[in-house]
């Protein structure tokens, strides 16, 4: 799949870091790790974690 947006830093970034930790069950560390080795400019602020753990839970919640 192909995430886009203007400059690639905040919003494209989070999506990708969502999906990895939500739908595809990487850890922080390694779904960080991914998203700046392809993109070194992607800008994964403590919103975008907590963001990213929240879908984690309510994954594992089932509520959605």
């Amino acid at each position: 799949a192909v995430v886009l947006c203007r400059l690639g830093v905040g919003r494209s970034p989070a999506v990708v870091y969502a999906v990895l930790r939500a739908a595809l069950g990487f850890d922080r560390a390694v779904a960080r790790e991914l998203v700046l080795r392809l993109r070194p400019q992607a800008s994964i602020t403590p919103v975008t974690e907590s963001a990213g753990d929240w879908l984690v839970e309510q994954r594992a919640a089932r509520a959605f």
